[in-house]
């Protein structure tokens, strides 16, 4: 038998929370039980199949944070560059790119700040 499952917020005095539903069985969770909910959410869903794709989908309908805070870190003991990115509903989530996949990563950023810096296209204004 499937349990629909429903999501409310509430507000209880200055704070938001979020109620989710399974069937008879709710949990009321603040931000900090979001967060770690979401946190083990991530880890499950490594382990379970279908695996997420490589590939990004051109119909999927992506939340996108403009802007997002980022750190980066030098991690010598991985060979690797480690890149924190913040997603506004999903906390800050790490990625360690291995150095010879960081210089191709590179490579790309700098073609792409290019075409931001030099458009392809310039129009002459018509007076």
């Amino acid at each position: 038998m499937q349990h629909p499952l429903q999501l409310r917020t509430s507000l209880k005095g200055r704070t938001r929370r979020l109620q989710i539903t399974i069937g008879d069985r709710t949990v009321t969770l603040d931000g900090h039980g979001i967060d770690e909910f979401i946190e083990r959410l991530a880890y499950f869903r490594a382990f379970l199949l279908p695996r997420v794709p490589d590939d990004i989908s051109a119909t999927h309908r992506y939340h996108i944070t403009i802007d997002p805070c980022w750190y980066v870190e030098s991690n010598p003991s991985m060979e690797a560059t480690v890149l924190f990115l913040r997603h506004v509903g999903l906390g800050w989530t790490g990625f360690a790119l291995p150095d010879h996949d960081c210089r191709e990563w590179l490579t790309q950023l700098r073609a792409a700040a290019n075409c931001i810096e030099t458009p392809a296209f310039k129009e002459t204004p018509q007076w």
